[in-house]
């Protein structure tokens, strides 16, 4: 069977155990693809390799669509958000909110509940 690692050639990677249907591989480049292939060994020795897995190519979130802003009641608004497909998966969305048409956005922060000041610059030509 054709290997990536030929018999009797080094290698310092071990194999999973047997029992190991999956596994992390960290310190993947944004922009490049990759593809992955498996093979299984037993006392007699290594299969052949699987097909190449689809490519995938890590990247920066799609942007976000427009969040909706629903009132309820006198002082406080729902805002609601669609999450964007992405590779990998998405870990954290921070939500901006401002006066319209005033320069001073403000962040909800998820632990206190609530809007607080920040120096984070929001685009503003997106929202004028």
């Amino acid at each position: 069977a054709a290997r990536l690692i030929p018999d009797g050639m080094a290698s310092s990677a071990r194999p999973l155990s047997p029992d190991k249907m999956e596994c992390t591989i960290t310190g993947l480049s944004k922009g490049l693809r990759y593809t992955m292939t498996i093979a299984f060994q037993n006392s007699v020795g290594w299969g052949s390799q699987s097909a190449c897995s689809p490519p995938l190519v890590i990247r920066d979130p799609a942007t976000a669509e427009e969040p909706t802003i629903q009132p309820l009641g006198d002082d406080c608004a729902r805002i609601s958000w669609v999450i964007p497909a992405s590779t990998p998966s998405i870990t954290h969305c921070e939500v901006f909110m401002r006066l319209a048409g005033t320069p001073v956005w403000q962040m909800f922060d998820s632990r206190l509940g609530h809007l607080v000041d920040t120096t984070q610059a929001v685009d503003s030509v997106l929202c004028p």
